[in-house]
């Protein structure tokens, strides 16, 4: 029996669905406390388009997603997609934390914006399909790095049968500037087989563009996965009555009686 795919949505709630592929759970910042294990879904989309520095329960966020919950994510091919501009601090119990901790890499990046993008070949469609909503962007990424007791964890939750003992993470560039810094790329994690690496998980990067936050969400979820929503009402809209609403729902009524 074939199982439905489990994807998180992580800061955009009011969308959970189920599909006869997928079950889509979306999880508002405020809400981050509900998810009860994170590792029981097999891809995650973190939406950091908006500032979400105050009012969310970090602690809850790190206790749920942090870099050995992610090692052992990819090492059973879980897949991340991260919509927006990560780079902020967060503050757990008055403690800075860097937002990307989670993720076990360290990230060095320029905060130079521009315009001139370039498409690499290799690029998939879902991918295209995003970036071409891309206008201006605000930063890029020069180069990365991966925490050693990061990689060390992952090793140990691969198959050492097959890795060898050996894994890697290399950055797949998708979109760049015409300085070769990253403007949208994946970090995929990799073990060496004899003959060659195989893949594991990943973790895609995505600029915001120059759509509004709610349909780079909704194109992600159609393109990367086939899931097709309407965009929610906003919370202060659901509960707001138009002048003589009551009145047009009644007339409404009768004539489909």
């Amino acid at each position: 029996m074939t199982r439905k795919t489990k994807i998180a949505l992580i800061g955009f709630g009011g969308c959970s669905c189920c599909t006869d592929k997928y079950i889509l759970d979306s999880y508002a910042w405020k809400g981050i406390h509900r998810i009860e294990n994170i590792r029981d879904y097999d891809s995650v989309v973190i939406n950091v388009q908006s500032d979400i520095k105050e009012g969310v329960d970090w602690r809850a966020f790190f206790k749920n997603l942090n870099a050995g919950v992610c090692m052992e994510m990819l090492a059973s091919r879980s897949y991340f997609v991260i919509i927006g501009d990560p780079r902020f601090n967060t503050a757990q119990e008055g403690i800075p934390m860097n937002f990307l901790d989670w993720t076990g890499h360290l990230f060095k990046w320029d905060s130079k914006p521009g315009d001139t993008k370039i498409v690499e070949d290799n690029c998939p469609d879902r991918v295209r399909s995003y970036i071409e909503h891309l206008v201006k962007w605000r930063y890029s990424l020069e180069s990365f790095k991966t925490d050693v007791r990061a990689a060390e964890y992952f090793a140990k939750q691969v198959d050492f049968d097959k890795a060898h003992g050996n894994v890697i993470f290399r950055q797949r560039v998708l979109c760049r500037n015409r300085y070769f810094n990253s403007l949208a790329f994946i970090i995929q994690s990799e073990m060496k087989s004899k003959k060659d690496f195989i893949p594991c998980g990943s973790i895609t990067f995505l600029p915001a563009t120059s759509l509004p936050e709610d349909e780079n969400i909704m194109l992600v979820l159609e393109r990367f996965f086939g899931i097709t929503l309407q965009v929610p009402e906003p919370e202060w809209l659901q509960d707001w009555v138009a002048p003589n609403q009551a009145s047009v729902d009644g007339k409404l009524l009768e004539n489909k009686a």
